[in-house]
């Protein structure tokens, strides 16, 4: 299975990264707060320092972004 990225870890991020972990998916994922990043790895999923990292990990990557 590959793993699915996530840049966002706000309500919607967190939430959608969530329910992707509890289907069985692996997932890494991106946001510029630390206590995001640690709300990912306390749910089981990877949390990594820069997007770069995500993009190059992931096969697939969701941006739950604020603005564009």
């Amino acid at each position: 299975m590959s793993v699915l990225g996530v840049i966002g870890l706000g309500i919607m991020g967190t939430a959608m990264s969530a329910n992707l972990l509890n289907s069985g998916h692996r997932v890494i994922g991106y946001d510029i707060t630390l206590a995001a990043r640690t709300r990912l790895a306390d749910l089981g999923g990877r949390a990594v320092d820069t997007p770069a990292e995500v993009a190059a990990e992931a096969g697939v990557v969701i941006t739950s972004l604020p603005s564009d």
